[in-house]
């Protein structure tokens, strides 16, 4: 069938006139060059993760939460940041109370946190 085809002169003209077209239309890439704007993105990806990495570490004195649970760090964690900032600028609750007993559970989390790294050093 292969060999048919390369003989046939109908057929060199429509691979030519495929070809003309992928080059006329730049359509010979799937997915765009790395543009400038990429890289600046990606940078400040990149400075944000060590930023976090290093934070946590220097003044929590711990791994940060990507460590120890991937679904919390990058599901709920976001929507958690999400609900904070949609409070703080707006005052955004889902439901009458939703910050107050968010906070209370958090600062319930940081003190148990705390106490099984004191009893862990002792």
């Amino acid at each position: 069938m292969g060999a048919h085809a390369l003989k046939n002169p109908l057929w060199h003209n429509a691979i030519f006139d495929e070809y003309d077209a992928l080059e006329r239309y730049q359509s010979w890439t799937i997915f765009p060059s790395i543009s400038t704007y990429n890289l600046v993105v990606l940078a400040a990806q990149l400075f944000c993760w060590w930023g976090q990495f290093i934070g946590h570490y220097v003044f929590e004195k711990r791994a940060p939460a990507l460590l120890d649970n991937f679904i919390q760090a990058f599901l709920t964690g976001p929507f958690f940041v999400l609900l904070e900032a949609l409070q703080m600028g707006l005052g955004y609750e889902p439901y009458p109370d939703f910050h107050a007993r968010v906070k209370a559970k958090v600062d319930a989390n940081i003190k148990e946190w705390k106490e099984n790294d004191r009893k862990k050093k002792l």
